[in-house]
């Protein structure tokens, strides 16, 4: 008598190494500074929210698809552009041949929820570092509201690289848990990178211990509008709005059509920079803040309105 023996073939699982930090950290620069060198080994996908953050030199560019949702590099790694839904592009990704997937996070996000969306058919979560900006940590995380965020990014890290430390060269990382009220030293957090630490790829490609997730909700809640240019506007006056935007927004991020040219925009507390690109974008800012804070919509949209229009759109909880 014969027996039928079938046999289960199981495709391999995909690691997912995220970067996180909380605004303006520095995680699209660390990306670039990456794709800058040899250091990435090849088939990595690297998934950001929005390619007009990541200036992607020319040369490194194989093609770009039809839909321009995949740029693919010349070192066998692709950029893919990060969908509302991040099972989504999973989904899009498997139809390319890579084995490892680098995610940049939202600023408002926390490690223990990523880990969770990443435990998708297919993937698993392999790695998350979290970026902190030395300049400016210490001040936010005794913000009232989004003080217990930053910290506990820091505290869900697998491995800490500090940013910025030319700005702030004695800085040292203290966090408080709020969880137990207990405060915890530089020692006793995961271990910590510079950018420019030799080693540091390797870290990020290591397989790190699974651990119980915290996917509660308690956290910071964010919200964001997109003003939209419908004419162009000088930069000195552009410099001017922008100083003039109320404390509680947190971050603002995008491009303004000015005589001079398009221009790249960021600001990041009370840090603006304001540069010259050479590149074909939809002129309009973004505009994010913690919810609990008072609503700015209204003053900006008075302020800017010579120049900008509200978007359609609104959205809470930057993934």
């Amino acid at each position: 008598m014969n027996s039928e023996i079938t046999f289960k073939m199981e495709m391999p699982m995909i690691p997912v190494t995220i970067i996180s930090g909380y605004l303006g950290s520095g995680k699209t620069t660390f990306i670039n500074r990456l794709l800058g060198t040899d250091l990435f080994p090849n088939k990595v996908a690297i998934l950001v929210n929005d390619f007009g953050d990541i200036n992607i030199d020319a040369n490194l560019i194989d093609q770009i698809s039809d839909d321009g949702a995949i740029v693919s590099l010349k070192n066998g790694c692709v950029c893919c552009m990060l969908q509302d839904d991040l099972a989504q592009t999973f989904e899009l990704l498997k139809s390319t041949a890579i084995d490892q997937v680098l995610l940049e996070a939202s600023g408002v996000a926390l490690p223990d929820k990523l880990r969770a969306q990443c435990h998708y058919p297919g993937y698993f979560p392999q790695h998350c570092a979290v970026l902190v900006d030395a300049e400016n940590f210490d001040n936010k995380k005794h913000d009232k509201y989004v003080g217990s965020l930053v910290q506990q990014q820091v505290l869900q890290a697998d491995t800490i690289i500090i940013t910025k430390l030319d700005l702030a060269s004695s800085f040292e990382l203290r966090v408080r848990d709020h969880s137990n009220k207990t405060s915890s030293s530089a020692a006793s957090l995961p271990k910590q990178y510079r950018v420019t630490d030799p080693d540091l790829m390797d870290r990020l490609l290591q397989l790190v211990k699974t651990t119980a997730l915290d996917t509660s909700s308690d956290r910071a809640t964010f919200k964001t509008f997109t003003l939209l240019q419908h004419t162009t506007i000088e930069l000195e006056e552009l410099s001017e709005l922008l100083a003039r935007v109320p404390t509680q927004i947190e971050r603002i991020k995008g491009f303004v059509a000015t005589p001079d040219g398009l221009q790249l925009v960021h600001r990041v507390g009370s840090r603006c920079s304001i540069e010259p690109v050479d590149s074909e974008q939809n002129p309009g800012l973004v505009f994010i803040y913690p919810q609990a804070a008072a609503d700015p919509l209204t003053i900006l949209q008075q302020d800017w309105a010579p120049w900008m229009s509200l978007s359609t759109s609104r959205s809470n909880n930057q993934p």
